[in-house]
């Protein structure tokens, strides 16, 4: 699981387990038409072609039933795979999420929706083959139905071998304080729990309110699985303003648990209550039973006993009630949907001890992690936390093998009422059978064979109105049976390879140790808050590169003013230190006579030089995806140019580069004659560059990095580890190269250890994966030099060499475009002092409220930028100048830093005018464009004067500001910004005190300074609800032809949304409070209309999602502090106080 699947696990929480459907989005039941009986006269029924279908389609790429249509009308006429390439073609036209899905749908992942996963599967069922997939697997069992084919113990299957933290090390002598609850949780399922019910019903609220939004953005979707009410109505449990005194007053706490995420598909849940007034708790209970049973005619209550734990249920046959409950002592209360789930919890307290299966209150981690978060404490009303032992239950055999067996059944299951909804438009009557469909070609006529079967061997009917399918093992769609009720138990040989290869890959991600997720919630009047810890080791790079970037003793990062037009503010504390150490920058010393030929001077420079080549190997692998081959080959595979000649690009070579001829050897006439060019990065230290050698290779072997194939091998190939692994060598002088031929070290080259060791007076120097440069001292064991050059042999490799202390400047980064500006005229004691002395560890970059010329994704930008946090430890500065660039050209922006000495900083500042005033006179003419420079200052305060430099490239300019302002450095892309800093200094505003601020990175959006830009951002978001509103026409509108069929032409388009909720178990609404009606052919939505004629409201006049979330949005915080236990992450979101009558 990669660190952006396990962000997003976090985020989702709330959505799977608290909210049971974070989008519920619950609307009231269409009712029944009073008069069932009154009919519209009998019209003809609505036939489908291939036509209509398909240029419905092209209309409506995201409507599952009409792909079915299509692809079935196809097949009755022998032409269904040339019809699957087409809405293959129209599907990756319209949607990205078709195009990420090229390899085939992941079926073990925990995130992909069910209908992303069913229409994948469902198009790949009837197209007999993965037409979209690259890599050409089927997700589909070949052959026989898997069911056939099990031989496999699942228990044999070996997991993710991650390794647990040693909790019991970490939590030491401290005291163990736990809730009561957490002894009745078996330490394997998930644990929520609450104070009180009315702060989970606070939540519940927040999440529908924030969810229908948020995912009408961010994914185009409108709809609703209904988890909280249908939950709620499984539990026999009601909820409403009216109860909540009764919650209150009656439970003291509550928990939540059940053995899987899969909420939205089908689930185990159970609730634990402890309770007061057990008079009145219990007769509460009773009438929730028994308006349950009234609703539900053929539900049946029956009472059983499991370990001397009496229990009572209430069932009906299509599980839409199915709850078992049971009262324990005196003030303990038990309520799950599934008897398993039941018998789970009464397993950790119930039987002999020895027995007893191990509850989350026993165990060491969960013991520490209370130390972490302190039970009691005033910032949690509510603790959300998936243990170690539970995500290796989510990664495991079991539960991984038998969540995909039942998507794959659930796949048919969709078919089935897709062929009755065919049916029926065809016919005008439900069919009786699923001989029926078949008969009339409305399923395919293998339907129930081969692929078609379910794979645990269930067997499929149609349900009494024969207009769902349901199967005998898994149940229906809308209420499948919980996977801890059908557990697999054996699988087929291709199963068990599928699996294995899942684990192969997950623990490419996540190889050092499974971490626990515990996210702790506070609901105030005033503010949502949400924070959770990532414990250290992660073995993430952009984990590992913010820990190492950003560090020491948390100071507010606020320290500023921030002016009313301030929208949007990123700030980072900077383990300033730590960074120039990695770097190399070290105080400049006078020059002074130093022996060239000292084997310490050599191993110095040779250090250096494989410092800079290890990151043009880097920067090529981030932009091919790969390291470079050996070299590149012919069209017969000859090999002709080294790597060291495609590196060129990355090492500020390029006009070299491009002097090689690419498709002829090295050895060729003209190649030749470029030998003595070799660049100084790659000549051997100490020699003539005349000769064209160096020292510098590349082990090749079929388990290196190199393996001389014409493809480059990928970080991720890496499975021991980029630490573990040598990227490239500095051989003995006699082993040198010429450096343009692909004669690199071979890895079965019995000299090997006598090519690479010895160099430098007893030590040798190679360079890691990791990009670390080490030195290998002469007795190292060939084994262990063996094991360090194979990519994945699986060894792990114990403090192999020696970092080395690099004194000069790393080229990349700050310090070098500091130090060579103007072609490093620049005084390096004035830069090194500027940086190590006159700015503080902290920077800021904000964002200002403005009229958009276009539509620039500021957060996703920002996104892509947190990349510059990589597995290599550096902080790559780059992106302080591209965000200026790219985010000026739609907004004003600026940077802010903090200073600790302002004279020092005057004279650098100083220093710079006098070097940029002469560039401001030249200008550089290139072909059609002319750059331009230019500088000069202007008054932006009182007393305050701002640099200014302009850039021009043809007709096109940049303009940057910037200015010491008090003990603040600012950069800016207006000068209007620095006018309003310098006012807010002047006026003596002080920074916020805010203790949210104090922490080592931190995000804050401000909603109360949106005006000019707060249009647009209404505008984007009523598009986002425009495309996901449609989507829910286009579904209707197919649907409409089955509602036309049966003759039921009264309130066509409620019956259609009935129909569309029965089909897919979700209910699909317009997300700006639109309603869908009937419009000459086809449905439309009163806001947005239908795809053929789209329209939305007016700009600040929509309802429903945005207005929801903006009447109540104050604000938005995210915080992060590294700390010894770890990342801590905190996300606040402020409410708007609500506006009060005047009172006389």
């Amino acid at each position: 699981m990669s660190i952006k699947q396990r962000t997003l696990m976090k985020s989702s929480i709330l959505i799977t387990i608290c909210v049971g459907g974070l989008l519920s989005g619950l609307r009231p039941a269409i009712a029944q038409d009073a008069d069932e009986g009154s009919k519209s006269p009998a019209q003809p029924p609505a036939q489908w072609t291939l036509d209509t279908g398909m240029e419905h389609l092209e209309m409506y790429p995201n409507d599952a039933y009409l792909q079915y249509v299509t692809m079935q009308l196809a097949k009755r006429e022998g032409i269904e795979k040339e019809f699957a390439k087409k809405i293959f073609a129209t599907l990756n036209a319209s949607n990205p999420e078709w195009r990420r899905r090229a390899d085939g749908v992941n079926l073990f992942s925990l995130f992909t929706g069910t209908l992303a996963i069913q229409e994948s599967l469902q198009l790949e069922a009837m197209a007999d083959g993965p037409v979209n997939a690259r890599n050409g697997r089927s997700n589909l069992p070949s052959g026989k139905a898997e069911a056939s084919e099990q031989n496999v113990l699942v228990k044999t299957l070996q997991g993710p071998r991650t390794k647990s933290h040693p909790w019991k090390e970490m939590l030491g002598n401290q005291p163990r304080k736990t809730s009561l609850l957490a002894s009745y949780i078996p330490e394997d399922q998930y644990y929520i729990h609450f104070q009180s019910v009315s702060k989970l019903l606070d939540v519940l609220a927040l999440s529908d309110q924030w969810g229908a939004h948020l995912i009408s953005q961010s994914n185009h979707k409108a709809y609703s699985s209904n988890v909280n009410e249908e939950l709620l109505t499984q539990l026999a449990l009601e909820t409403n303003d009216l109860l909540k005194p009764f919650y209150d007053l009656v439970v003291k706490e509550i928990a939540a648990t059940g053995n899987d995420l899969y909420l939205t598909r089908g689930s185990d849940i159970t609730l634990l209550f402890r309770y007061q007034q057990p008079v009145v708790f219990k007769a509460q209970l009773e009438t929730f039973l028994t308006n349950a049973a009234k609703a539900h005619g053929k539900a049946v209550r029956n009472q059983g006993t499991y370990k001397g734990i009496k229990y009572e249920s209430l069932t009906s046959p299509d599980r839409k009630v199915n709850v078992y409950s049971a009262f324990v002592g005196e003030d303990l209360h038990l309520r799950s949907n599934s008897l398993v789930g039941l018998k789970r919890v009464i397993d950790t307290f119930q039987g002999e001890p020895k027995d007893r299966r191990a509850s989350l209150a026993d165990s060491d981690e969960f013991a520490y992690i209370r130390t972490l978060m302190p039970l009691g404490a005033k910032e949690e009303d509510g603790l959300i936390y998936l243990s170690d032992p539970f995500i290796r239950r989510l990664t495991g055999p079991e539960l991984k093998l038998t969540e995909r067996r039942r998507v794959l059944c659930y796949n048919h299951l969709r078919m089935l009422s897709h062929a009755c909804a065919l049916y029926e438009s065809e016919q005008g009557a439900s069919p009786q059978s699923i001989e029926d469909l078949i008969e009339k070609e409305a399923l395919p006529a293998d339907f129930g064979k081969a692929k078609f079967t379910c794979p645990s061997g269930g067997t499929y009917k149609l349900s009494e109105d024969g207009q769902t399918g349901i199967c005998s093992h898994h149940g229906q769609i809308g209420s499948l049976k919980p996977c801890c009720e059908i557990a697999v138990e054996k699988v087929s040989d291709e199963e068990a390879k599928l699996y294995t290869e899942f684990v192969t890959a997950y623990e490419r991600y996540w190889r050092t140790f499974f971490d626990p997720i515990a996210i702790r919630v506070s609901v105030q009047p005033e503010e949502y808050r949400m924070e959770t810890i990532i414990l250290p080791l992660i073995n993430n790079s952009i984990y590992q590169g913010m820990a190492a970037t950003l560090g020491g003793k948390t100071t507010p990062l606020e320290t500023a003013p921030v002016p009313e037009r301030n929208i949007f503010s990123m700030s980072f504390q900077i383990d300033k230190q730590g960074l120039l150490q990695k770097s190399g920058w070290q105080p400049p010393v006078p020059d002074q006579q130093a022996d060239l030929q000292s084997p310490e001077y050599l191993f110095e420079v040779s250090s250096q030089r494989m410092q800079q080549i290890g990151l043009a190997m880097h920067n090529y692998h981030d932009t091919h995806r790969a390291f470079p081959p050996v070299a590149n080959t012919d069209a017969k595979g000859k090999q002709l140019l080294s790597w060291r000649v495609h590196l060129l690009p990355y090492l500020d070579q390029n006009e070299l580069y491009q002097q090689f001829h690419l498709d002829e050897p090295w050895s060729s006439p003209h190649n030749r004659k470029l030998i003595g060019k070799i660049p100084n990065i790659y000549a051997i230290p100490g020699e003539k560059k005349a000769e064209g050698r160096t020292s510098y290779q590349v082990v090749v072997g079929e388990k290196t990095l190199f393996t001389g194939g014409k493809d480059g091998v990928k970080i991720r190939d890496t499975t021991d580890g980029t630490s573990n692994t040598v990227l490239f060598v500095d051989s003995n002088i006699a082993d040198a190269i010429i450096w343009t031929s692909p004669d690199d070290v071979k890895a079965k080259n019995n000299r090997l250890a006598e090519i690479l060791l010895g160099k430098y007076d007893q030590k040798s120097l190679i360079v890691m994966a990791d990009g670390s440069v080490r030195s290998i001292n002469n007795d190292i064991e060939k084994q262990t030099l063996d094991h360090a050059i194979t990519r994945n042999g699986g060894e792990v490799l114990q403090n192999f060499g020696t970092r080395t202390n690099l004194r000069r400047r790393n080229r990349s980064g700050l310090a070098y475009r500091l130090t060579h500006l103007r072609d490093g005229q620049v005084d390096e004691k004035l830069a090194y002092d500027f940086v190590t002395k006159g700015v503080k560890n902290q920077i800021g970059f904000h964002v200002y409220d403005s009229e958009q010329t276009f539509d620039f994704q500021l957060t996703r930008f920002l996104g892509q930028m947190l990349g510059s946090f990589s597995n290599r430890n550096n902080f790559n500065d780059d992106f302080i100048p591209v965000f200026l660039l790219v985010a000026s050209l739609n907004s004003p922006v600026y940077v802010s830093m903090p200073l600790d000495d302002v004279e020092v900083t005057d004279r650098f500042l100083d220093h710079l005018d006098d070097l940029l005033a002469p560039v401001a006179r030249k200008t550089v003419t290139t072909g059609w464009f002319r750059t331009e420079n230019d500088f000069y200052k202007i008054p932006v305060g009182e007393n305050v004067l701002a640099r200014t430099e302009c850039i021009s490239l043809g007709p096109i300019k940049w303009r940057f500001f910037w200015a010491r302002i008090e003990n603040q450095l600012y950069i800016a892309s207006k000068p209007d910004v620095l006018h309003d800093l310098a006012k807010l200094h002047a006026e003596g505003v002080q920074g916020s005190n805010d203790p949210a601020s104090s922490a080592h990175a931190m995000i804050r959006i401000r909603p109360e300074n949106w005006n000019q830009t707060l249009s647009n951002f209404q505008l984007g978001w009523a598009e986002n609800h425009r495309q996901a509103c449609l989507d829910n026409v286009g579904r209707l509108s197919s649907l409409k032809n089955t509602v036309v069929a049966t003759q039921r032409t009264n309130h066509i388009e409620q019956r259609a949304e009935q129909r569309a909720e029965q089909l897919y178990g979700l209910d699909f609404y317009c997300p700006c409070g639109g309603k869908y009606h009937q419009q000459g052919e086809h449905l439309e939505c009163s806001v947005h209309g239908s795809a053929y004629s789209p329209k939305q409201a007016a700009i600040g006049q929509e309802k429903g999602a945005i207005q929801n979330v903006l009447s109540n949005f104050g604000g938005l915080t995210i915080g992060l502090k590294f700390l010894e236990d770890g990342l801590h992450a905190t996300l606040t979101v402020k409410r708007k106080k609500k506006a009060t009558a005047n009172k006389e």
